[in-house]
Formats: structure tokens, C-alpha cells, sequence
């Protein structure tokens, strides 16, 4: 990178110099330069985007939309080297600007300067959500924007939009519409490619497939980091990096492997927009709940430090679930109760996890786990788990017999609630089994308020595993250090989506954690109401 180049880039100049994985190296001018007398392909597209696009939505609504020196140094290394650039990409954290960088080349090709007659382009995504993402945007851009007034057409319906004066048709695609895939296109601008899993799919191929009709053909992609080496965005940036193809460019904006969650400085490689486009303290504090807690961790390793990171990690911090472990507070305990329930198979351990919100706005987790009574020593030596102790302690319920019997669980909860008039309001419950467990209740008398199933897919639990750990950071947890409830603390593996939704893996987890599942699906009901009292008690 030349001495004035690294002049106007000025503090941030480091963080895109380390970024330059692959390609053309730009020269960068004064934007107010670039304004006046745009020279170049690059330099033309950004002074289009400053000189006549507004921005339509956030903090400088109304403004001018002018880009962020990262922004252009990628513009101008596509458009500006020595060679036709086939293919780019740009990696970033999220909330960095990526959209706005994808609307300004998208419009340059729609009614801009790179405009051709009759040409077919496309933005690209895994998702119908996604893929209107950009659609909205550069629409909204285009009727904040005097200047363009006349030059295009919109089809909302089709998510389409026609720049009138050299007939060049847009369309948003995705993974899962069945049109536009038979096209042929110019640009391709493919977003969040991170979220696709593998080194590729059969809309991936379509897409590299799809430009044979163009002598110059590009294809962009702009994205947050996959999770894994062998995920399609992966594989193209590792290719890009290695083999460093003439006809590629490769930015990767990303904090260094190993860094600390708390290390500012890092931050900034990881997101160049940083106090611009992604607010600091809001960083700043998921920076300590991802130091805090390990769910948290992989996902903010992600997301925000733009890592490679297996989105798969231990659930709870140890140091956050201790400051929870105070004994439980039984007011309010005749109110009624909710119960998360994990039956388990008829000879291992079936959890029922007692919850009710006390007086002081926190949730009381009580579990009842039972196991059987025959072979419990042998059990305990091959988990290498004192079940035989616990029992003998009361901390755990061995059943008479060599299975769980579901009558016994069900004589045990009416006897301990429902004939002590304390309501049961709901069960919690994981579907697998459940039918015999209600034909059992039902045997047995035993009134439920609401059967509530609840999955064990990303749909289900990602938010209760929100709320759970929100709770436990807020501490608005009582669960009195039962060790049964640690035993499942200490062992649950959460793993994560490349969307970011949240489930946890009991087959990746080397001990029983049916307690804290149970304690997972019994507290969630009792989240908002914990919310509400809390919010009346300030103040």
C-alpha cells in the first residue's frame, strides 16, 4: 500500500493492510477529489454513490451516502487493477456496513456508471428473507434519491427493478424461489454466503454456473465467516488465500485467532466500521457476556470478532452458574408450579425440575431426578457419577424396581403438590415418551393445568437458552447448588446454527444432563412474568 494511500486511510490504514488477503492493492485519492473528477471505474462508482444516492434508513438518514474508506478500497481493488476481477469477496463481523457497500455496486450496475445495455443482474441469498434484505434497501434508496427520479422501475411483488435507461434487469434470488434460476447474469452479488453449510449446494452451483453468457462477468460475495474449514465460504477464501488467482480479490477483515473476547484493539480487525456502523459499548457489553459465559463465547467469536470458530461449546461458565446457587425462597410456592420434564429411558435417570418465581422476582429451581433402584452402584461406576451416594442423601429418587416407573413419578408429584394444594400450572415436556407419562398421570389422578410440549430442535430452544442465560447473568436464578443440577451445568454442550440459533447436544455431552434440560424448559414459562415484576420493582 503507497505512503498517500496510507495517509487517507489514516488511523485505520493497519486494519485494511492486514485485511488484503488476495488481489490488486488500490490507490485511494481524497474522496473530495474522487467527487469532482471520478477517473477510474472504482473511483466513478463511488462518486455516484456520494454524489447522487441518500441513505434511507439509520442514523444519518437523509445524508449523503458516503462510504467508508474500507468500502472503497475494496471498490477500487475490483474495479481499478490490472486485469479483469471475476470474482470478489468480503469478509466482515456483522452490522459493518455490508449491505450498503452491496446496495451501491448493485445500483452502480442497475442506473449507474457500470450500467449495459440489456444485461440481467442478481443478488443472491440462501433465504426469501435474506434475499429482500437488499431488495428493500437499494428500493428505499432509490426513492429517497432525486437524482435517479425517472431512471428505473420497481416490482415489489417480484422483487424486481429495471434501470429504464439501458434496459438492465435486477432480481433478488434465494436459495428456496423456484424463478430466476434459468437466467444468465452479469453480477452476481451473493450475501451472508456464510450460512451455507458445506463446501457447496445445488444453489451455489447454479449460481457459478449462471454467467457464461458475459465476457466480463463478476461475482461478489459479501459475508460474515463461516463456522467451519470445510463450509463454502471457507473453501473459496481459503483458495483465494493460497493459491492468489490473478482475478480475484480477497478481504478479510478478522480479530486474530486465540485473542482475547476483551481485547479491544482486535475488535477493530474484525470490524472496520466500528463506531460508525456497530455501536462500541454495545460491543463493549456483549464482549463481557461472552467472557462470562461460554454459550455466548463461540457466538461472539463469530459474529463480532469474525472468527472461524466451531459454534459448538460448553453451555454454562462455572463462575456465572456459582453466583446463582443461593438456597431457594419458598414464597409464593403455593401459587402454583411449572415443571420441565426429560423422561429418559426406563432404566437411566428422568428429571423433574420444579420452578416458581418468588417474592423477590427470582426463579427457584427444584429437581426431582429418579433412577432406579437396581444396579444403581453399577451405574455409578460406569458414569463415574455418585448416583448411589445421592441417593442414600436424598438428593436423588431411586425407584423400587430395575426400571423408572412412570405411576411411581406420578404418585410422587400428586402426593407432593397436588394433595398439598399446590397447583402443577404446566409441564414442560420433551416429546420423546410423553405419551405413557400422560396415561400414567391420567391413572393416577394427576391434574396438569397445560401439557406444553417443547422441541429440542434450534426452533424451540435458542430462545429459551436466551433467556436462560440472561437470567443467570442478571442473577434471577435460585437453583441452591444441587448436584444434580450442577451435574448437567457442567456438562451440557451447546452447539449453534450458522444463523446463530442455539440447541444443546446431549450427545456430545459425556455426563447426564436430563436436570438442567428439565430446568432449561421449566424456567422459560416463568421469563416473562420474572421480566415484569422485576420492571415494577425499579423505581
Amino acid at each position: 500500500m503507497d505512503n498517500k494511500t496510507k495517509r487517507l486511510l489514516g488511523s485505520s490504514w493497519g486494519t485494511v493492510d492486514r485485511a488484503i488477503k488476495c488481489g490488486y492493492m488500490p490507490k485511494l485519492r481524497k474522496l473530495s477529489k474522487i467527487m469532482k473528477n471520478p477517473k477510474t471505474r472504482g473511483e466513478k462508482i463511488i462518486a455516484f454513490a456520494s454524489n447522487h444516492l441518500i441513505v434511507p434508513e439509520g442514523p444519518k438518514t437523509g445524508e449523503k451516502l458516503i462510504l467508508e474508506p474500507f468500502q472503497m478500497i475494496f471498490i477500487l481493488a475490483i474495479f481499478d487493477g490490472p486485469v479483469h476481477i471475476r470474482k470478489a469477496l468480503m469478509s466482515v463481523a456483522r452490522r459493518n456496513g455490508k449491505s450498503f457497500i452491496t446496495a451501491v455496486i448493485m445500483l452502480a450496475f442497475i442506473v449507474g456508471p457500470e450500467a449495459t445495455l440489456n444485461t440481467f443482474v442478481a443478488s443472491a441469498a440462501n433465504s426469501r428473507d435474506q434475499a429482500a434484505i437488499i431488495f428493500r434497501l437499494m428500493s428505499n434508496m432509490l426513492n429517497i434519491s432525486p437524482d435517479l427520479d425517472g431512471l428505473y422501475h420497481t416490482k415489489e411483488s417480484a422483487k424486481e427493478i429495471i434501470g429504464l435507461s439501458k434496459n438492465v434487469s435486477y432480481k433478488a434470488l434465494s436459495a428456496d424461489a423456484k424463478t430466476g434460476h434459468g437466467q444468465s447474469y452479469r453480477l452476481i452479488l451473493l450475501d451472508e454466503a456464510g450460512q451455507i453449510i458445506g463446501p457447496s449446494n445445488t444453489f451455489t452451483e447454479m449460481l457459478t454456473s449462471s454467467q457464461g453468457s458475459y465476457s466480463d462477468p463478476l461475482f461478489i460475495t459479501i459475508s460474515t465467516q463461516a463456522p467451519s474449514d470445510s463450509d463454502y465460504l471457507s473453501v473459496i477464501i481459503d483458495s483465494a488465500t493460497i493459491n492468489q488467482p490473478t482475478d480475484t480479490v480477497c478481504h478479510v477483515y478478522e480479530a486474530k485467532d486465540g485473542c482475547a473476547v476483551l481485547n479491544e484493539e482486535e475488535w477493530y480487525y474484525a470490524n472496520p466500521g466500528l463506531a460508525i456502523f456497530r455501536d462500541l459499548e454495545d460491543v463493549r457489553s456483549q464482549a463481557r457476556d461472552a467472557d462470562m459465559m461460554p454459550s455466548k463465547e463461540a457466538g461472539f467469536r463469530n459474529l463480532l470478532l469474525n472468527q472461524r470458530i466451531s459454534l459448538e461449546n460448553n453451555w454454562l461458565s462455572p463462575k456465572v452458574w456459582k453466583q446463582n446457587n443461593t438456597p431457594l425462597n419458598y414464597t409464593n410456592f403455593n401459587l402454583g408450579v411449572h415443571i420441565g420434564l426429560d423422561l429418559s429411558r426406563k432404566n437411566d435417570l428422568t428429571a423433574a425440575v420444579v420452578s416458581w418465581l418468588d417474592d423477590e422476582g427470582k426463579i427457584n429451581l427444584l429437581p426431582h431426578c429418579f433412577t432406579p433402584m437396581d444396579g444403581i452402584s453399577e451405574r455409578s461406576k460406569q458414569d463415574k457419577t455418585p448416583y448411589d451416594t445421592w441417593a442414600k442423601q436424598g438428593k436423588l429418587i431411586a425407584t423400587p424396581g430395575s426400571v423408572v416407573d412412570y405411576d411411581w413419578i406420578c404418585q410422587f408429584l400428586k402426593l407432593e403438590y397436588q394433595d398439598k394444594n399446590i397447583p402443577i400450572l404446566s409441564i414442560q415436556f420433551d416429546r420423546w415418551s410423553i405419551e405413557q407419562f400422560q396415561a400414567s398421570a391420567e391413572r393416577q389422578g394427576l391434574v396438569i393445568g397445560e401439557w406444553v410440549p417443547v422441541g429440542q430442535g434450534y426452533a424451540s430452544m435458542s430462545p429459551r437458552i436466551d433467556a436462560f442465560d440472561t437470567l443467570l447473568l442478571q442473577n434471577g436464578i435460585n437453583h441452591g447448588s444441587h448436584p444434580l443440577l450442577n451435574l448437567g451445568a457442567s456438562n451440557a454442550i451447546m452447539i449453534m446454527d450458522a444463523a446463530g440459533n442455539k440447541k444443546i447436544d446431549k450427545s456430545k455431552s459425556s455426563k447426564k444432563i436430563d436436570p438442567i434440560i428439565a430446568a432449561l424448559m421449566a424456567a422459560y414459562p416463568l421469563k416473562v412474568t420474572s421480566d415484569i415484576d422485576i420492571g415494577s420493582m425499579v423505581g
